[in-house]
């Protein structure tokens, strides 16, 4: 499905997705670096960390942005 193609999503509903996306980014990163290392795999490994530690951030970012959304929901009118 193309993007253009998508339902408009309520920017709450499009953040809990990308924090769902992300945490899913971050566990199959994990279980690559794992496998990397238990095949004796060392440089690609070492990449993978630093991938990993980004794609963490990523998550972190996420997460504080759900928050955020959900802060601004808590604060309207009628809620």
């Amino acid at each position: 499905m193309a993007v253009s193609d998508r339902p408009t999503e309520d920017p709450l509903a499009m953040t809990r997705r990308h924090v769902l996306e992300a945490e899913g980014h971050v566990a199959r990163q994990e279980i690559l670096v794992a496998k990397l290392d238990r095949n004796g795999q060392v440089a690609l490994a070492v990449q993978a960390r630093e991938i990993l530690a980004t794609l963490k951030t990523s998550l972190k970012l996420a997460q504080e942005h759900l928050s955020i959304e959900l802060g601004a929901r808590s604060q309207k009118p009628g809620r």
